[in-house]
């Protein structure tokens, strides 16, 4: 079966079929990411899989038959906005000067130790 996201499955239940339970295997997207739960509702153990992952048999990380819901995430969406905030201008904040008085460094003298 294919799905296409961004998608959240909080039951996997698809034209009157249900998966929950019974993945066994996992190909991910060139752009997406998937969060697969052991209980439906987002709930309990958690594994994640990145873009381009291949699971040919998920009992290898102990999640064989066990996926109640999951989670699919456009890693695209993700990218675009990280540079959208790389290329906001970056702005400093100092804290308030609350005496009304300019702060200014004391000098040290070459005698003073």
């Amino acid at each position: 079966m294919r799905i296409e996201g961004p998608v959240e499955c909080s039951r996997l239940i698809f034209a009157e079929l249900d998966f929950g339970d019974s993945i066994s295997s996992l190909r991910v997207g060139p752009a997406a990411f998937v969060l697969a739960y052991a209980e439906a509702g987002f709930r309990g153990a958690m594994v994640s899989f990145g873009p381009g992952d291949e699971i040919p048999d998920l009992d290898q990380l102990s999640f064989d038959d066990v996926i109640d819901s999951l989670r699919l995430i456009n890693s695209l969406k993700i990218f675009d906005e990280s540079r959208r905030e790389e290329n906001q201008p970056k702005t400093t904040a100092r804290p308030p000067n609350r005496s009304g008085k300019k702060r200014r460094g004391r000098k040290k003298r070459l005698d003073e130790q």
